[in-house]
């Protein structure tokens, strides 16, 4: 788990492995004054945990309508495919897709970020002593 820092709540930068880190990081990066609020966002790393890849559905769309497009004769082709198998492609899917980011070093080397708490600086330095936390 690792954390980053704003100043609008929007625009989040750096990625800190504690909060104490992103803290410390506030004062030298953001060029903090006193009574100025930021931020400290917990980084969800996509490559571990949301899956972003097609679903079944948008895959077996795909593959149906290239094939009509070599024969009118597949139009209803792949389209009444039961839920179990869809998510039976779909597992199979997203392990290929893995297994080809991992061999290839494409895996996301990106994040959302989540669990955002605001802070304000009482003072001219930021540490635990001169922050009041406002969630």
């Amino acid at each position: 788990m690792t954390y980053s820092i704003s100043t609008d709540r929007l625009n989040f930068t750096g990625e800190y492995r504690t909060i104490k880190q992103a803290l410390g990081a506030a004062a030298s990066e953001l060029a903090l004054s006193p009574r100025q609020k930021f931020y400290v966002g917990q980084n969800i790393h996509l490559g571990y945990g949301e899956q972003y890849y097609p679903d079944a559905d948008t895959i077996l769309d795909i593959i149906g309508e290239s094939a009509y497009e070599v024969s009118e004769r597949a139009e209803d082709w792949l389209t009444n495919i039961p839920q179990k198998e869809k998510d039976d492609l779909k597992s199979m899917l997203d392990k290929t897709i893995m297994k080809w980011m991992k061999k290839y070093h494409q895996e996301a080397t990106f994040w959302i970020v989540e669990e955002i708490k605001e802070y304000i600086i009482e003072e001219n330095t930021v540490d635990e002593s001169t922050l009041t936390s406002t969630i």
